[in-house]
């Protein structure tokens, strides 16, 4: 089997982690964490690159293997905790976008059935009026109404 040519394509899974130390990502930086996959960059280089940069390129960058001083170590572990609980809640995030987006369409959907329904309900309400109020005096025999509604009794003393 072919020895892998470049750093980046020995780097385990662990070192491929988002938030982990890489050496020369980007030509003026000498030691940076990844903050997206690796391939990603890789794919920058091949493609929008100079050719004659590209080798150089693809064989600085590598995991960070070497040994940093204690504040260095303490904040880059701190970046990598807050970088995967980053990704932990923009996923959470997705996850809601797309349960919010299906459920506004399953409202959306609802809605336009109420709409529709409830127009069908008005107009048979209207197209049986006489019906209907037939079947509602039957109901209600003590209650009086007429086209405007309940038919109240006069205030004592005065006018309706």
């Amino acid at each position: 089997m072919k020895k892998p040519r470049y750093p980046y394509q020995r780097a385990t899974k662990a070192q491929r982690k988002l938030g982990t130390l890489w050496t020369w990502i980007h030509h003026q930086v000498p030691l940076e964490g990844l903050t997206e996959p690796v391939e990603n960059r890789v794919r920058c280089i091949k493609t929008q690159k100079p050719e004659h940069e590209r080798a150089t390129r693809l064989r600085a960058m590598a995991p960070f293997t070497g040994r940093l001083p204690a504040p260095v170590r303490r904040a880059s572990a701190a970046w990598e905790k807050a970088s995967a609980a980053w990704e932990k809640a923009d996923a959470a995030r997705e996850k809601a976008d797309a349960a919010w987006e299906k459920a506004h369409a399953a409202l959306e959907k609802a809605d336009a059935a109420w709409e529709k329904a409830h127009a069908a309900l008005e107009k048979a309400l209207a197209d049986h009026r006489p019906e209907i109020e037939a079947a509602v005096r039957a109901c209600n025999p003590g209650v009086e109404f007429d086209a405007n509604g309940l038919v109240f009794p006069a205030p004592k003393g005065g006018k309706r």
